[in-house]
């Protein structure tokens, strides 16, 4: 049982590198810069996935308020 858990998470992790160089990063990811001084800016990294609450739609609302607002770089996945 051990062993084919180690091996589903090596096939899953060896997929998921494998289609992450095959996508266009650019098309992907939506990013929004936030202050000026960038040494003492946070980088939030916001994940959707899920459906159900159409988190497609309000994380990059999100993102564009914590960028404007509070000075923070996001970046929506």
């Amino acid at each position: 049982m051990v062993h084919f858990s180690y091996m589903f998470i090596s096939i899953a992790s060896a997929l998921f590198a494998f289609l992450s160089f095959s996508i266009n990063v650019q098309e992907q990811w939506l990013s929004y810069d936030g202050s000026k001084d960038k040494e003492d800016t946070f980088h939030i990294v916001l994940i959707s996935g899920d459906e159900e609450y159409r988190s497609e739609e309000s994380l990059p609302m999100l993102a564009k308020i914590l960028s404007k607002q509070h000075g923070f770089k996001c970046t929506v996945l």
